[in-house]
């Protein structure tokens, strides 16, 4: 199983995303055995005049709010299905999230979220967005598989992934 990350690029509302993942390497089995998580935040725990999506920029630069770990395979599918850009980087190997990722019965308020998540971590409490928790993932199966971006911005890492591919490529890492 090769482990994989998938970032989809930020622009208009849509704040962008990242997503870990292990998949079958090339000539294997195809999904269902394909796994994939992300860290969100649940907009409907925003307070209600930040739940647009226009407002959550507005929100949660300043702000904390619950953040959840996610089983992100239905969101892949989707984003392949639809044809949507993303970057992504792979290493060949013989990996299993499943010793990382914790018990789905954590997952729920997992740590806080913030789309500034380097100004309010620390151990006692520690906070995260999709890129963050992501590069943190990723890392502790492959070591330095990626450099850990400031505030965990999606245009970092895809700054990051574009040194080696094009949009949708990937690498081996």
């Amino acid at each position: 199983m090769s482990l994989v990350v998938y970032v989809e690029a930020s622009g208009g509302e849509n704040p962008g995303h990242m997503v870990v993942g292990t998949e079958p390497d090339p000539g294997g089995s195809v999904p269902p055995k394909s796994r994939y998580y992300g860290y969100r935040f649940d907009p409907t725990e925003l307070p209600k005049e930040y739940r647009p999506p226009a407002k959550w920029r507005e929100c949660l630069f300043a702000n904390t709010v619950p953040g959840h770990i996610m089983d992100e395979t239905a969101y892949i599918h989707r984003m392949w299905v639809l044809g949507q850009a993303y970057y992504t980087k792979r290493s060949r190997g013989d990996y299993d999230l499943s010793t990382i990722v914790p018990p789905q019965h954590q997952w729920r308020s997992f740590a806080l979220y913030s789309f500034n998540p380097d100004d309010f971590h620390n151990p006692a409490q520690p906070c995260y967005n999709c890129v963050t928790w992501g590069i943190g993932i990723a890392n502790q199966v492959v070591a330095e598989f990626l450099n850990p971006v400031r505030q965990g911005r999606v245009k970092e890492i895809i700054k990051q992934l574009m040194l080696a591919v094009s949009p949708g490529e990937s690498t081996d890492g």
